[in-house]
């Protein structure tokens, strides 16, 4: 819908124009509020151990432990990459720190959405919500391209950062030297980074 694709653009935006990780989070946070109706707003990393996740609520800013994998329905969307839909708490049964968690945010329902760089899944954006199957009638499709979104603004950043640094000749020609090579592999990063990634 034409809602849904400006959210997107909002998002890319927004993902684009903040480097602190707080206004970033206001920012996404504004920006679905739009769209996707939610009560609070996590994102959920991979790690710090091999079964474990940390969640971050971000909006409101809620500190939490790190999380057993085995013992969350995480599990399953960082076994497949895909978003998942939580309806109501009789799909996490099966997983006591989901239950425990969406006690302790007071929540009945959530969406989860793979936070993606290149094919390497690092984490999930989840939208939560207090009343149970308030996601049902979510478009997939849309959850998906909420994550091309999101790996576009980063392309675009990246993109920019290179940019910059290659601006700053002067940093670059002291590491280069005068070798042919390198002035060439210098001036090949140069065409890159002018071309438009996104």
């Amino acid at each position: 819908s034409e809602e849904q694709a400006r959210t997107l653009l909002g998002l890319i935006r927004a993902l684009t124009a903040h480097r602190d990780r707080e206004a970033l989070f206001g920012a996404m946070a504004d920006g679905l509020r739009g769209v996707v109706p939610f009560s609070s707003l996590s994102i959920v990393v991979d790690g710090p151990g091999p079964d474990q996740i940390s969640p971050y609520v971000m909006n409101p800013s809620i500190p939490l432990p790190p999380v057993r994998k085995s013992e969350s329905a995480h599990l399953e969307l960082f076994e497949t990459g895909e978003p998942m839909h939580v309806p109501d708490r009789s799909r996490v049964a099966g997983y006591p720190g989901s239950l425990r968690m969406m006690d302790r945010l007071g929540i009945e329902s959530y969406l989860a959405l793979p936070l993606k760089v290149r094919t390497r899944l690092l984490g999930a954006l989840i939208l939560h919500h207090p009343t149970s199957h308030r996601y049902d009638d979510i478009d997939m499709r849309f959850a998906t391209e909420l994550e091309l979104a999101r790996e576009s603004a980063r392309l675009s950043v990246d993109n920019e950062v290179l940019r910059q640094e290659l601006g700053e000749r002067r940093g670059v020609d002291r590491l280069t030297g005068d070798s042919r090579g390198m002035r060439e592999i210098v001036r090949l990063i140069g065409l890159v980074a002018a071309t438009d990634a996104t």
